[in-house]
């Protein structure tokens, strides 16, 4: 078997010979029994959790992407891997104050692309159309920025929204591990900064937490803490309470991973608190913050702590019909669909996943914990009366049909 097409136990596995280390040392070294371990090398551990495979990957000395099976390495789609070089290509290219020359057009061609843009990534997740549109617009827009003074805010704002979709594109497309997605988050950054306005700090901050995410949560947690606090006294805008509750759902989930179930909850709830006050959805950033959005967030801290009961629970308080976003609800659904495969459930597990494809195909197919919970499954599925249904959505995944016996 090569090493791209190894499932993550193999992989796993393969490290552990590679380094001349026995399952119980890193299983100790991860935190986990040497059960657990056993169970996800044999592939008989269905949906991951993100805390386990964080703390294997740190036992092995190798980051979480270097454990699964990477689509970005294997996808049938060539106009993704196109879009994404073009992408970084563009990230490389140009500097904030820098004209890169050519053309600009009027403002409202440039707002009809820039409202396109949404569309394709905040409601779509459609990575191929965002890799071929925003490398022209970042040139434009830094373009803009040096001519057009009088627009300079319009233009940041702008660069934000097109620099968002770099890091997304980046993140899903090509891998957390290349790089690209911190320079493009390193960029928001400064845009923000020359804004100097209090909610496009929080939107910032809460993109490098992202971004942050699984190589060191507690960098994570630290630094959303550290700008929830900047942002408390400019807490009487409604766009910097948005950023706030996004912040602490941040927080939530650093905790939850990193084993921390109090840190965990008073998150929560102070986001739900903040989402209570609110009313209804908030639209700032494109990232619906309310009580919807909380339910989401609530679902995938509940399954990261183990609580399965709980997850499905809060699923079920969740109103989908209040977030105008298809990839919003496909990733809701994945979580869900997550959820029931952790709960023994696997066969209304894979209905969930694809429905989210249909909402959003292109946001499954990049999503590492959904592959892995397809694979933890697959062999369950394939003999079920879904195994067609499975067979033909792994293969649209780009992954290998599970291996049975």
């Amino acid at each position: 078997m090569t090493e791209s097409g190894m499932t993550l136990g193999d992989k796993i596995k393969w490290l552990r010979a590679a380094q001349g280390l026995g399952q119980k040392v890193v299983a100790d070294q991860a935190g986990c029994g040497q059960g657990t371990l056993s169970k996800l090398e044999r592939g008989r551990l269905a949906s991951p959790g993100r805390a386990l495979l964080e703390n294997v990957a740190r036992a092995l000395s190798v980051q979480v992407e270097d454990l699964v099976d990477r689509p970005w390495q294997r996808d049938p789609n060539p106009a993704a891997r196109a879009g994404l070089i073009a992408v970084e290509t563009a990230l490389e290219a140009y500097e904030l104050g820098d004209d890169p020359g050519g053309e600009v057009r009027p403002w409202l061609a440039i707002q009809a692309d820039l409202d396109a843009l949404v569309q394709m990534r905040h409601v779509h997740a459609d990575y191929v159309a965002q890799g071929r549109l925003v490398p022209g617009l970042l040139r434009e827009l830094h373009a803009a920025y040096v001519r057009l003074p009088a627009r300079r805010t319009e233009v940041l704002v702008g660069l934000i929204g097109v620099l968002s979709s770099a890091a997304w594109v980046c993140k899903r497309v090509g891998g957390p591990a290349r790089g690209w997605t911190a320079i493009a988050v390193r960029e928001v950054r400064r845009c923000a900064q020359e804004l100097e306005q209090p909610q496009w700090l929080g939107y910032a901050a809460w993109l490098r937490a992202d971004g942050i995410g699984a190589a060191n949560r507690g960098a994570q947690y630290e630094h959303v803490v550290a700008s929830v606090d900047r942002l408390s006294a400019a807490m009487d805008d409604g766009e910097v309470t948005e950023m706030v509750g996004m912040l602490h759902l941040s927080a939530a989930l650093a905790s939850a991973s990193s084993g921390n179930r109090d840190g965990a909850e008073t998150h929560l709830a102070e986001a739900a608190a903040l989402a209570g006050r609110q009313g209804g959805t908030g639209t700032f950033g494109h990232l619906w913050f309310g009580p919807a959005n909380v339910g989401i967030w609530t679902t995938s801290i509940e399954l990261e702590l183990g609580e399965i009961g709980a997850a499905l629970r809060a699923a079920r308080g969740v109103d989908l019909s209040t977030i105008p976003s298809a990839n919003r609800a496909a990733e809701f659904q994945i979580e869900v669909g997550r959820t029931l495969i952790k709960a023994g459930r696997p066969q209304q597990g894979l209905e969930r996943l694809l429905a989210a494809e249909q909402l959003a195909p292109q946001r499954l197919r990049h999503d590492v914990l959904a592959r892995e919970a397809i694979a933890g499954s697959g062999r369950a599925m394939v003999r079920s009366a879904l195994g067609r249904d499975m067979r033909s959505l792994v293969r649209r995944m780009g992954m290998e049909l599970p291996r049975i016996g």
